[in-house]
């Protein structure tokens, strides 16, 4: 029994991050010993183990590194790297939506201000997530570099623990050890991490991010009715753009179509894109 107790009082004192990380590393052995005891063809029913395993260990990392981050943000100067990067991250997100509501109306951006603006936000949450994919690559490289510096140490320290009689050596070896893991840890918690953030933008932007949304945006915000105001096709939301130029609106279906004239006065081709 003194082998349980002893499990039990160590999972009791361990942090939630520890905790996360060793039912990861335990479900990724046991699929692993699945996989080598069982025939191969066995490997599709167990890929899903294998991703349940990939998640706990990467919910270790988040938990490892979200109190971390939220202690440097209430330090005295943690939060100005957090400001810097959002007040890069705005612009770069104006500017991204600048030229996505360009290629999706094909006019002018400058003409469609509140789906310029609204896109903007949505897109902040893309950059951000970029910010932090290249954050979590620099920090695998430095992890990684960490990583290899310990194993050299360990190389030397190791040898001379075994023969030294003396208590420093060993508890320095026992030390490298447990430093090589929590970093060996937190590499796959990156990794992982990182390949979470891919399938999240890659969700987000299929969703709100596409030629639809934007076009529909643009429909909904910009485009209006004009039922008073002259020389115009009042059946179709209107926009008025620069040098006298306007544009229409329609919905077919839940698609939506623009036409453009060149000016008020003229007559223009019923053709809309």
């Amino acid at each position: 029994m003194k082998p349980f107790w002893f499990i039990t009082a160590k999972w009791r004192d361990a942090t939630l991050d520890q905790r996360l990380y060793f039912l990861g590393e335990t479900l990724a052995f046991v699929t692993a010993a699945l996989l080598i005891a069982l025939r191969p063809q066995t490997f599709t029913s167990l890929s899903w183990p294998s991703l349940c395993a990939m998640l706990l260990i990467t919910l270790g990392f988040l938990a490892w590194v979200i109190p971390r981050a939220i202690r440097l943000w209430h330090s005295k100067y943690g939060r100005y790297p957090f400001l810097l990067l959002n007040g890069l991250a705005v612009p770069f997100a104006f500017g991204v939506s600048r030229h996505a509501t360009a290629t999706a109306t094909q006019l002018p951006p400058q003409s469609f201000d509140l789906t310029v603006m609204l896109f903007a936000l949505l897109a902040v949450p893309v950059i951000w997530c970029i910010i932090v994919s290249v954050g979590l690559v620099v920090g695998m490289c430095i992890a990684g570099l960490v990583l290899l510096l310990a194993r050299l140490a360990q190389s030397v320290v190791g040898p001379i623990s075994i023969f030294s009689s003396g208590n420093v050596t060993q508890r320095l070896d026992l030390r490298l050890r447990s430093f090589q893991n929590t970093v060996l840890r937190n590499l796959v918690g990156m990794s992982g991490a990182g390949i979470v953030i891919g399938v999240v933008v890659a969700g987000y932007s299929s969703a709100f991010m596409n030629t639809a949304v934007i076009r529909l945006i643009a429909y909904k915000l910009d485009f209006a009715h004009a039922a008073r105001y002259p020389a115009i096709d009042h059946a179709d939301k209107m926009r008025l753009l620069d040098n006298g130029v306007i544009a229409y609106a329609r919905m077919e279906g839940l698609s939506v179509k623009f036409k453009v004239c060149e000016s008020l006065n003229t007559k223009c081709a019923d053709v809309w894109y």
